[in-house]
């Protein structure tokens, strides 16, 4: 055991010297093959295993989750178009970020803590249910509202990934 550690031995791919070993197999791994568990540093065929877990939907969930998300979209897109219409318009803008970071954290929740492309879809169509609430109701469009609306997916897909 004392041996591995000062052992430099190369990566299963060649790419480097590899003082780092896979929890699960005990190979040494390169930084550039390096996958990252809750449990340790992971190879890539131990790692793959461990993520497919975490991107596998059953329907019944994924329908779940898109009719929450939707939902959640149309309903903090009213709240924001009642909200700008009380206040201030710049309040808009500032709802579109709240409303991308709630409806990444409902989306997460309600999928059961899934991550992937799936979720991020569902995730980026719940926000443009909000964003085309707002817009369509309040008729005002600019293009600070483009670049808010593209940060605000960013962020989706940031929390989600």
């Amino acid at each position: 055991m004392i041996k591995k550690f000062f052992d430099r031995s190369k990566c299963n791919s060649k790419h480097s010297n590899a003082n780092i070993f896979c929890v699960r197999c005990s190979i040494p791994v390169c930084p550039k093959c390096i996958v990252h568990s809750p449990v340790g540093v992971r190879c890539i065929s131990c790692g793959k295993s461990s993520l497919s877990v975490l991107n596998k939907m059953s329907i019944g969930l994924f329908l779940k989750t898109l009719f929450i998300s939707v939902f959640s979209g149309l309903l903090i897109g009213y709240v924001l178009l009642i909200m700008s219409d009380i206040y201030l318009y710049w309040i808009h803008w500032i709802g579109v970020l709240f409303a991308a970071y709630a409806i990444s954290e409902i989306v997460y929740k309600i999928s059961e803590y899934k991550r992937g492309f799936k979720v991020q879809l569902i995730g980026s169509l719940g926000l443009g249910v909000c964003i085309c609430v707002q817009l369509f109701f309040s008729g005002y469009f600019s293009v600070f509202t483009l670049i808010v609306g593209g940060i605000s997916f960013y962020l989706i897909m940031l929390k989600l990934r």
